[in-house]
């Protein structure tokens, strides 16, 4: 609502006059504004932008201030054309030459700090999150790069990605710091390497472990073929014509490429440096080795089975005796000739399994027959 007395609408310009030069006073002095005159100064076209609009405020406002104070000395004089003249639309003429109320005035220049206010605050607000965020990504390199040292592997690409891409951003923001830097691509980056960094760590500190591991399953796998060429020994020794025999391993028959000389390989490769790659080497050994010791565990059992078996027979031998001896039916000896029969073969060497197998058989039956009164 418009005042309708001149000292009610002189009032009211002054209120407003004190609040621009209040806004305009903390935009002019802010260390923000600093900040943007600096910018300026170093070529940045936003920045200049900002300071030649600040630039039009401050000249602008001494124009409205003198129209407020002749207005003011107009209606303490009683200078009623002064008054209505100063109230009027074409109050100020501007260096321009155009005119403008008082109140319009006045408005442009608070619209127009306002404005500035926000847009100084936002660049250097983007400014100082991007220095921010850059001295945080050095930190955080600086970091990285002491510990991927420690693991040699300072030279490694994702470390050396890192670097060339935080002295791009240094530049860009050294250039336009309110600007685009492609802090995202350094964040990206920064995740790379550190993955990188954490898995050489992990394999620096679980490699020795796993190189005992190693070790321990290669003398697993050594015992375990000479388990099985001893039982393909004594299998032969005492059973004749075993079936399911097969020949015992050979563990040094690939030479230079067999698992213990790799094993050495990979240690050497571990104690120089060269922890990745022994890793990785290690890996590879560790499958071929798991599938040794599948095969050196079917070959100790195939060759150890013959004679379980044979040792199976006794054992059933000597419980069916008992039986028979319990049943008290022998009258005709024929339970202690069968028994007989599959000791001398059971208990000679080589055993005939098969031989074996059957006269067993015929004893069981005999004495189960007995057993249930069945002559």
């Amino acid at each position: 609502m418009t005042p309708s007395r001149p000292d009610e609408a002189a009032k009211q310009l002054d209120i407003r006059l004190s609040e621009v030069a209040g806004a305009l006073f903390d935009v002019d002095n802010g260390t923000d504004m600093v900040f943007v005159r600096g910018q300026a100064d170093a070529g940045n076209a936003a920045a200049a932008a900002l300071v030649a609009s600040l630039a039009l405020a401050c000249e602008r406002y001494p124009l409205a201030k003198d129209a407020v104070e002749r207005l003011q000395a107009a209606i303490a004089g009683r200078d009623h054309v002064a008054v209505d003249q100063l109230l009027g639309p074409a109050a100020v003429t501007l260096p321009d030459a155009t005119t403008i109320s008082v109140a319009a005035l006045l408005e442009d220049i608070g619209i127009r700090v306002d404005h500035l206010g926000a847009d100084v605050a936002r660049m250097a607000s983007t400014a100082r999150e991007a220095v921010a965020r850059l001295d945080g990504a050095r930190t955080t390199f600086g970091d990285l790069l002491v510990r991927a040292t420690a693991v040699g592997a300072a030279d490694d690409v994702e470390l050396t990605e890192v670097r060339t891409a935080i002295e791009r951003d240094t530049a860009a923001v050294a250039a336009d710091p309110a600007g685009p830097t492609g802090l995202g691509d350094l964040d990206a980056l920064l995740d790379a390497a550190r993955e990188r960094v954490e898995l050489l760590e992990r394999r620096h500190r679980e490699l020795p472990a796993e190189l005992a591991e190693a070790g321990a399953l290669l003398d697993e796998i050594e015992a375990l073929v000479v388990r099985g060429a001893d039982a393909l020994a004594r299998t032969r020794e005492k059973v004749a014509a075993p079936a399911g025999v097969v020949a015992a391993l050979d563990l040094s028959r690939d030479g230079d490429r067999a698992l213990r000389p790799w094993l050495d390989r990979i240690r050497d490769q571990a104690a120089s440096g060269g922890e990745e790659a022994a890793g990785a080497a290690l890996d590879a050994w560790r499958r071929a080795a798991d599938a040794t010791r599948a095969e050196a565990q079917r070959v100790a059992d195939a060759n150890a089975a013959p004679l379980a078996r044979r040792n199976e027979l006794r054992g059933l031998l000597d419980a069916y005796r008992a039986k028979a001896a319990a049943s008290g039916g022998d009258e005709d000896g024929r339970l202690a000739r069968l028994y007989a029969q599959a000791k001398d073969v059971l208990y000679s060497a080589p055993c005939a399994l098969d031989s074996a197998e059957a006269l067993l058989q015929d004893y069981v039956a005999a004495v189960n027959s007995v057993a249930r009164g069945v002559r």
